[in-house]
């Protein structure tokens, strides 16, 4: 009975989180779709098509499969990730949130977003497409750890009391041993692993708990070059469908906040063409190169 009460209660668990998960996937995606159609119609306005095209190019870079822009009746923007067969909408689409899948099976959000004048008479739509793949994954994550949950409350109690043991030997501390270092630094860059604080020439920097790892992984040997592969391996375990893709964006991202927080930043984080990235180790760049 406690078995079965046990298996009762972790799936009834890991239902309700994935519907919060779902629930939070499209509240995010509506809002990128949103921040983007809102910077759509100022380009619109001003004529700047070359740089709505650019947005949305950049939003192919990260999880989006498709962007379409329709003003006035013409079809304006259609930026497509490879091998995405989709039609533009209709004229005068309404607002919506739909969930669909491409003929190879790749599920994905249709965002629409209508574009409005200021009398409030439609001009147009921006339509994207959001690849549910990595939620998806993690859902299904979520269920099988769930089952695994339900084999009972006896492997739970074992593994409790053995983390609890594994925590008691870690206190026990040999006298005199090296403690590790508090900060993680290179040049000008130092990480705080323990508060989760970044800081370029003493100004701090904020990131996401992604940038964050990506960051902390790169620095943790600076001059190291890493591999796509390790760095997908260590930011994205959980993640069967991250790429090089998601990468890329990431280290842009990076560039872009440790450019912002302080013109030291510039330059830390250099590609290394067919291998990866590294952090650059300046002080041993700068003995090599005699400055």
């Amino acid at each position: 009975m406690t078995i079965i009460l046990t298996g009762l209660g972790v799936g009834l668990f890991a239902d309700a989180y994935q519907r919060l998960l779902a629930e939070s996937f499209r509240e995010r995606s509506a809002s990128y779709a949103q921040a983007f159609a809102e910077g759509a119609k100022r380009w619109i306005e001003s004529g700047d098509l070359e740089m709505l095209r650019q947005a949305a190019q950049f939003l192919l870079v990260g999880s989006a499969l498709y962007v379409q822009v329709e003003s006035e009746g013409t079809l304006i923007i259609d930026e497509r990730a490879a091998a995405v067969e989709i039609e533009p909408e209709p004229a005068g689409a309404a607002r919506s949130i739909t969930d669909a899948s491409l003929p190879n099976g790749k599920p994905y959000l249709d965002i629409i977003i209508p574009l409005v004048d200021e009398d409030g008479s439609p001009s147009g739509y921006v339509s994207i497409g959001i690849d549910k793949s990595s939620v998806i994954a993690e859902a299904r994550g979520v269920l099988l750890l769930s089952a695994a949950g339900g084999l009972g409350f006896d492997i739970l109690l074992i593994g409790v009391l053995g983390w609890a043991l594994l925590g008691r030997m870690r206190a026990r501390e040999p006298i005199g041993a090296e403690k590790p270092p508090r900060y993680i630094e290179a040049g000008p860059l130092r990480i705080d692993p323990v508060r989760k604080e970044v800081t370029v020439g003493g100004r701090p920097v904020r990131l996401t708990p992604k940038q964050f790892a990506l960051l902390r992984l790169l620095a943790s040997e600076p001059g190291r070059v890493f591999s796509e592969e390790e760095i997908l391996k260590a930011v994205w375990p959980d993640s069967a469908y991250a790429d090089s893709k998601d990468i890329k964006q990431y280290v842009y991202l990076l560039r872009r906040r440790l450019g912002e927080a302080s013109p030291e930043g510039r330059g830390l984080i250099v590609t290394v063409a067919g291998f990866g990235y590294r952090i650059a180790d300046r002080s041993v760049e700068e003995d090599l190169t005699g400055k």
